[in-house]
């Protein structure tokens, strides 16, 4: 955020005359931004509160490298790059570490993990082939950084799609690992099967409260056993499509936004079609809805 009220001005320019690059001209602009004339709101922000500014910038950035728009992606970059800067800084001023630390910590590490590109790496060359395996091997026995269990590593805060992924990518390098992809799509069969039978098993059950009250019969049909299977089963029917997608090398988080994406692109043009045409929107008009759903499909 900008102060109004700010008169501070960021030179473009070193004492030496030399004009910044473009990081530099960052770092100072975010310096000056909670320096003691700075913007009132930047002096109070800590890391904690950041954290919903860094995960919506990393979602906008994403979403920009999705729609192919350079020109936007230029823009969410600056953004990431000013919120990942920021918080830098502030564990700076607090004495943590310094951002020439952070950057040269990441720069040796990369530096580590690619032995066969820097000859001064710390790590062991392998075969093309095995790369993301000699990547791993270098955390575990160079960096001491092996997990008690290997999905340890897998941050609980993650997205649920991604968490799954990344999961099971994990558990894959291990070994325990589908043999065709035949395997995998079988298994996504499976667990839809088993998700029906939980369907007709909940079903099977009436749920009526003794005051006859709807709201009342729902709220106990959602706090059976009976749905919480069905819940449960849906969960692995979900895993299954997750891996099956990852067995095939689709990300599941990037093929879930399209998907959204088109969704939203159709239904938009579903309900201005409808609107143009005064056909109200509602059950009694499905036909309609759906005549323009056909035609959104084509455009």
């Amino acid at each position: 955020m900008s102060d109004s009220n700010s008169n501070i001005e960021v030179n473009a320019e070193t004492n030496a005359g030399k004009k910044l690059s473009g990081f530099e001209k960052l770092l100072e602009v975010v310096k000056t931004l909670r320096s003691e004339n700075g913007c009132p709101w930047d002096k109070v922000q800590t890391p904690l509160t950041l954290r919903r500014y860094m995960v919506e910038e990393c979602f906008e950035t994403v979403d920009a490298i999705t729609q192919g728009d350079s020109l936007h992606v230029k823009e969410e970059l600056g953004d990431l790059f000013f919120n990942l800067v920021f918080d830098a800084c502030i564990y700076e001023d607090n004495g943590d570490f310094s951002v020439d630390e952070c950057l040269n910590a990441v720069a040796d590490k990369l530096i580590r993990r690619h032995p066969h590109v820097f000859a001064e790496s710390e790590g062991k060359a392998e075969s093309d082939s095995d790369l993301g395996r000699q990547w791993d091997k270098i955390k575990e026995n160079v960096e001491g950084r092996k997990e008690k269990c290997t999905l340890d590593s897998v941050p609980d805060g993650f997205p649920p799609l991604l968490k799954a992924s990344k999961m099971l990518g994990k558990a894959a390098k291990t070994g325990f690992e589908w043999q065709s992809v035949h395997d995998v799509r079988q298994k996504v069969f499976e667990e839809l099967s088993e998700v029906e039978d939980a369907v007709s098993k909940l079903n099977e059950k009436t749920f009526e409260s003794e005051s006859g009250n709807q709201n009342e019969s729902d709220a106990m049909r959602l706090d059976s056993a009976e749905f919480s299977h069905l819940e449960e089963e849906f969960g692995d029917l979900l895993l299954s499509v997750v891996n099956y997608a990852r067995f095939l090398g689709v990300d599941s988080t990037v093929a879930m936004e399209r998907a959204n994406r088109k969704f939203k692109k159709r239904f938009n043009f579903v309900e201005n079609s409808m609107k143009e045409n005064a056909i109200p929107m509602d059950e009694n008009h499905l036909s309609e809805m759906v005549a323009f759903w056909n035609a959104a499909k084509k455009i």
